[in-house]
């Protein structure tokens, strides 16, 4: 056996030296090694087991419940100035990257008309909305690009926080609760990570989080949608 040969050997003794006792030390006892063992080995999912929640907030829906409000406290406010109009409804946006073209559409206002509520839609709304004449007698409402985005960030924030805060309550350990590309825009909502050691747990905290109105407070009117898998 070369001198090489020899060198070679005695590093790999000491490598696998090192490695045992960084992982159960110098035990006295059985039940010291296994709690040594237990303590420095750490499974992931995939070994120990469990389940992954992941949930996409559908965005738009909040957009929805903002025009609603809107369109809604409009209607009151000309009713009080007496300003006529023919008919006043918002689009629908489908999908989440569509969510901030969201447009409010007042028709019918009488051109005598048209100065008081012009004034009145700007007192009102255009620190959030933009007002922009079609015709004579019709108006559409759109929301700014800046604010826009502001109500993504907030709906995406306060639904990770209920969700969150529900996930806690049921005693499952939250593993990660991240929402990608959010710095902008928002557009793909968040997934939310649960280690769990069952897939039942998951499907009541799937039950849990929309029930009695969870996730429906001013900016929480988005749906969430589920998906659970095995890891």
């Amino acid at each position: 056996m070369t001198s090489n040969l020899k060198i070679k050997i005695l590093v790999i003794v000491v490598v696998i030296l090192v490695c045992i006792y960084g992982i159960i030390g110098l035990p006295t006892s059985k039940e010291q090694l296994v709690a040594n063992w237990q303590k420095n080995i750490h499974l992931g999912l995939d070994l120990k087991g469990g389940s992954q929640l992941v949930l996409q907030v559908q965005i738009q829906d909040a957009f929805k419940a903002e025009a609603d409000t809107v369109i809604q406290r409009l209607k009151d406010q000309l009713a009080g100035k007496r300003i006529a109009y023919v008919e006043m409804s918002r689009n629908e946006p489908p999908t989440i990257q569509s969510a901030d073209t969201i447009q409010i559409d007042v028709k019918g206002v009488p051109a005598t008309s048209a100065g008081d509520f012009r004034a009145l839609v700007n007192d009102n709304f255009s620190g959030i909305w933009n007002l922009t004449p079609v015709n004579q007698t019709d108006y559409r409402l759109t929301m700014k690009t800046s604010e826009a985005i502001k109500l993504r960030q907030d709906t995406l924030t306060q639904s990770m926080n209920t969700i969150e805060k529900k996930i806690n309550a049921l005693g499952l350990a939250l593993a990660s609760a991240t929402s990608p590309l959010t710095s902008v825009t928002g557009r793909l909502g968040f997934t939310s990570s649960t280690e769990g050691p069952s897939v039942m747990l998951l499907t009541g905290a799937k039950s849990f989080l929309t029930s009695n109105g969870s996730l429906t407070d001013k900016l929480g009117m988005a749906m969430v949608e589920f998906a659970i898998r095995m890891v």
